[in-house]
């Protein structure tokens, strides 16, 4: 779907996000993110990774002058919602995708608004993580998460030695996988129905 060459599904769309953001920054890192986002993923970012010493800096993700300028030689992560949740902003994925390889980060891209309509991994991103809750599911029956990215960052993310998914144990269990696979037959009908 999302044309990754690996994935990992994940207990929840938090765990997908934590995990992913773990596994790419240290304390004494920065990471820039959109100030428009789930505000799960905000609590993460402005209350949590600061105690382990990552801080966030939240810009207008659709003007790139403030992203140009949030940036810095401590930036390992750009993050945004490819459409926003709650406020539908579009993000330009080629053009975060530009700016964060200028400063050796990674563009990692919340796709949960739209499977099957954008494909961020095409468009120059290197991690998408999704809540597979919401609309992959389309049954609110389950919660579920996954990330998509190379072979090589989802190995790490499994790492037994300092992979997150690894040692923080969040991976979804094979009940909830398999009723996310049932209701996937209807994935690409629900998204028409969306867009």
């Amino acid at each position: 779907m999302e044309g990754g060459e690996s994935a990992q599904v994940m207990a929840s769309g938090m765990a997908a996000t934590s995990t992913s953001l773990l596994q790419l920054c240290s304390a004494g890192d920065e990471i820039v993110s959109s100030r428009t986002i789930y505000g799960g993923t905000y609590a993460l970012l402005a209350n949590l990774l600061p105690r382990f010493g990552i801080r966030t800096r939240f810009v207008d993700i659709t003007n790139e002058a403030a992203v140009r300028a949030a940036l810095s030689s401590k930036t390992r992560a750009i993050f945004c919602e490819s459409v926003s949740n709650p406020l539908l902003e579009v993000a330009n994925i080629p053009l975060l995708a530009e700016l964060a390889k200028s400063c050796g980060a990674r563009l990692v891209v919340d796709n949960t608004f739209s499977p099957l309509i954008l494909s961020p991994l095409r468009l120059g991103a290197d991690i998408v993580i999704h809540s597979m809750t919401k609309f992959i599911n389309g049954t609110s029956d389950c919660v579920a998460g996954c990330v998509v990215s190379s072979h090589d960052f989802i190995a790490a993310l499994n790492d037994i030695n300092n992979g997150p998914s690894m040692l923080l144990g969040p991976v979804l269990d094979s009940l909830r996988a398999a009723s996310i696979l049932k209701n996937l037959h209807s994935l690409h009908i629900r998204m028409s129905r969306h867009s």
